[in-house]
């Protein structure tokens, strides 16, 4: 089955079957499609988990729901909602994938290396702002801690435990490099 054909599937599976699908290639991690729900003509943004990067994809969704809902609740439409499938679950397994569906925002895409350089640190001003503003929305997140979504990520011990280990096996030839 080729992707677009994954998708559709997957996109009928959870949610509805789409009246239009195509690829959003803006994407680094996760395939992402342009979906558009033929009985309430919204658009959403339908994503296949990418496994390699996440290997607790389910684990990272169900999480997102409760991080998006949360935000949302504190401030009405500070993030794109998470769509609900059929069921009522984040997500939706298909074809050994997890994927999940957001409604779609329209706007353009952030492409801060084509742009003046007044108007990307104007972008990156307003993004650092929005980033702290989410920041204390969070500091009432109640409910389990949240688990990390790739394996010691932001784990600073683990990465200086990892850099010891290595700089006791190193030559004396790379130590003068470093």
């Amino acid at each position: 089955m080729s992707d677009l054909g994954a998708a559709r599937s997957a996109c009928e599976a959870g949610w509805f079957e789409p009246l239009r699908i195509e690829p959003l290639n803006s994407g680094r991690i996760n395939d992402s499609y342009r979906v558009i729900d033929p009985q309430t003509a919204r658009e959403g943004v339908l994503q296949a988990i990418n496994a390699r990067v996440f290997s607790q994809a389910v684990q990272l969704v169900e999480q997102l729901a409760r991080v998006v809902t949360h935000l949302n609740a504190q401030q009405p439409g500070w993030v794109p909602e998470l769509l609900p499938t059929r069921d009522g679950n984040s997500y939706v397994r298909w074809d050994d994938r997890i994927w999940r569906l957001w409604r779609f925002v329209p706007g353009e895409v952030l492409q801060l290396d084509h742009c003046p350089r007044s108007l990307r640190l104007a972008r990156l001003r307003a993004a650092g702002q929005a980033f702290a503003r989410t920041q204390v929305l969070l500091e009432s997140l109640s409910g389990p801690r949240l688990l990390p979504a790739i394996g010691h990520y932001h784990d600073l011990a683990y990465y200086l435990e990892r850099f010891d280990v290595l700089a006791d096996r190193a030559t004396p030839q790379w130590r003068a490099r470093v």
